[in-house]
Parts: structure tokens; C-alpha cells; sequence
């Protein structure tokens, strides 16, 4: 993945993933977790910016109906270059997925960080949709 900042052509940076999930359906409540380690190499930096982000989602289907409400929390912890890990800021979500068919799927969330670092792309209140699409 490249990624380049809009107003500071300066700043471009390229990362990859590596993650593994898993879930377990109980009946109408679903318990899931993911691991994914995130490395960021910066343009000009001398050591790349590695999080090891684990996400544990907790959501319910409703029966008759397309909606399942979820939550979930998800910390980035900062493995850093030396051995050293800290938590860089925690992601807190809350939502409903919608499947409209066995195809297509709309989701909507609120979610709130909680900053241990300076961070100028993320904002601490977001609200999201999503569409998504299997093929």
C-alpha cells in the first residue's frame, strides 16, 4: 500500500499488513478477534513505525432481520524499533451491520480514539457508512 498526504507531497510512505482472525458464532452472539501487524515506512525516516493492532469485536445478530449491532476496541501498540512497546492510541467502535442480501452489506459506526500521541490525520470522533460488495 503507498500512501501520500494530500498538502504535503513530502510525505509519502508505504506500508504492508500481516494479520490473522478468527471468530465463534453462540448462538445469536458472535465473539472475533484479529491480529495485525502494521509496518510504515516513512520517506526520509530511518526506521519504520511498527504497530502490532489487536481488535476484539463483540456482536449480536438479531433474529428476522439483516442488522447486527457490534462493538469493539482495537489498541495500537507500538512495537517500536528497539524492543520497546507502548500503546499509541486505542480505537473504540459501536455500530450495526446491515446485510441486504447475501452480496451486499452496508455498515454504519461511531468511533472514538483515545490519543497517547500526537496524531494529525486521525480526529477523536469519527462516523462512518460503508458498502461493501462480495463477489
Amino acid at each position: 500500500m503507498s500512501l501520500v498526504r494530500r498538502k504535503a507531497s513530502e510525505d509519502v510512505r508505504n506500508r504492508y499488513y500481516l494479520y490473522a482472525s478468527g471468530s465463534h458464532r453462540l448462538g445469536a452472539l458472535k465473539i472475533a478477534i484479529r491480529e495485525r501487524f502494521q509496518s510504515t515506512y516513512k520517506k526520509n525516516c530511518l526506521h519504520p513505525t511498527n504497530y502490532l493492532r489487536s481488535m476484539l469485536t463483540l456482536s449480536y445478530r438479531i433474529a428476522s432481520s439483516g442488522f447486527e449491532p457490534f462493538i469493539y476496541i482495537e489498541p495500537f501498540n507500538n512495537v517500536g524499533y528497539n524492543g520497546k512497546m507502548r500503546a499509541d492510541k486505542i480505537r473504540y467502535s459501536s455500530g450495526c451491520d446491515y446485510r441486504i442480501n447475501t452480496r451486499n452489506s452496508m455498515q454504519l459506526y461511531y468511533r472514538y480514539h483515545t490519543f497517547n500521541v500526537y496524531d494529525p490525520i486521525n480526529y477523536r470522533h469519527g462516523i462512518g457508512l460503508t458498502y461493501s460488495y462480495r463477489f
